[in-house]
């Protein structure tokens, strides 16, 4: 059982948030050493995007403002970043990050560093449910949960689907998606 389970299974759920280098790198440090502190079992760790679709307003603008600092913030800062601050604290990260961050710097390489620095989770919005499949081995070899924003406009069938591919990592469950999916264009066509 993973950490990422461990928790939700507990009694304590505070989680904290925050998006890496706003308004610094030093300062996102800072701050997740303070919200341990305060009492968060797990911290969640935004890591900026140029086009963050799934944010609020608030969240949206500490993406741009990190970004906009003398240069940039890379997923490497934010890999760095918590390779200093992991040993300080004792508590699972989470990132929170889009697809094309995780395919633009390679499925096995992304894994397998989040791996090496305790990361445990990923909150990755935009991730079609189609695409589950081809992360699916990576999550199992490198034991890194990926959390799905389902929606409320989701079909029951395809909420279902996803569930069950996140659970199991199961080959059964992604190809019963992949027919679902194949069955809709069918249908669609």
């Amino acid at each position: 059982m993973t950490n990422i389970k461990k928790l939700y299974e507990s009694k304590n759920k505070f989680k904290g948030f925050l998006v890496a280098g706003d308004p610094s790198m030093e300062k996102t440090a800072e701050y997740i050493e303070a919200i341990v502190a305060g009492g968060a079992s797990l911290v969640e760790i935004g890591v900026p995007f140029s086009d963050p679709i799934a944010e609020g307003e608030i969240i949206f603008a500490a993406n741009v403002r990190a970004l906009a600092v003398e240069g940039g913030c890379t997923t490497d800062m934010v890999f760095d970043m918590i390779a200093g601050v992991k040993d300080k604290v004792n508590v699972p990260f989470v990132l929170r990050l889009y697809m094309n961050q995780v395919f633009k710097y390679g499925y096995d390489r992304f894994f397998a560093k989040c791996n090496e620095l305790g990361i445990k989770g990923l909150v990755i919005p935009d991730l079609p449910s189609v695409e589950m499949g081809e992360i699916a081995e990576y999550m199992e070899k490198y034991d890194v949960d990926v959390i799905t924003v389902i929606t409320t406009e989701e079909e029951e069938y395809k909420r279902d689907m996803m569930v069950e591919t996140i659970r199991d990592h199961a080959d059964t469950a992604c190809e019963r998606l992949r027919k679902y999916v194949k069955s809709m264009v069918v249908a669609h066509a």
